[in-house]
């Protein structure tokens, strides 16, 4: 399983993100809209596996949350051809999903493409920042970068994130705009 290096800083101001990513040098892609559904493991309450499509991409990932630090987070990802076809051949297999969620999100890239950093929108919570790298170090760097070091942030899950705001994510069987 490949190690996931990334934080979400809270409670964001979206238009100083933008301003200061685009400073930087960053470009503001087209926002995607991503679908998705969430299986869970009867014996492993700390993973889950997620389908998610944007509409032209459809990937298939194992997730494993071992801790809320910047590398607690193991997944193991295959791009699949069909999302419907995907979401069959689970429930065929005995996987019944526990959840379908929708969001949105603005990507920003650079000329060096080293960093992915996203502007995430989710139904029913403020919007977050989402920095993922390819190391502990680099993710701090664009953090420092950004001056975003007193902003409230997390490694942990989505689910987690709902709970900052007081929501249970597993409350929501849909969670759509």
């Amino acid at each position: 399983m490949n190690t996931e290096y990334e934080v979400k800083i809270l409670d964001i101001d979206t238009n100083a993100i933008r301003e200061a990513l685009a400073a930087q040098g960053f470009l503001e892609l087209p926002v995607k809209n991503f679908r998705r559904y969430i299986y869970t493991l009867k014996n492993d309450r700390n993973s889950w596996i997620r389908l998610r499509t944007d509409g032209s991409k459809t990937t298939l990932t194992l997730k494993k949350y071992i801790s809320d630090a910047i590398d607690g987070v193991k997944e193991l990802e295959i791009i699949v051809s069909d999302f419907e076809k995907t979401s069959e051949l689970l429930a065929e297999a005995g996987y019944q999903h526990q959840s379908y969620q929708e969001n949105r999100r603005t990507s920003f890239e650079s000329k060096d493409q080293v960093i992915e950093i996203c502007i995430d929108e989710w139904p029913k919570i403020p919007p977050y920042l989402e920095i993922e790298g390819k190391s502990i170090d680099e993710v701090h760097q664009y953090i420092d970068m950004l001056k975003l070091g007193k902003q409230a942030q997390t490694s942990a899950p989505t689910s987690e994130v709902y709970k900052h705001y007081g929501l249970d994510l597993g409350n929501f069987k849909t969670l759509a705009f």
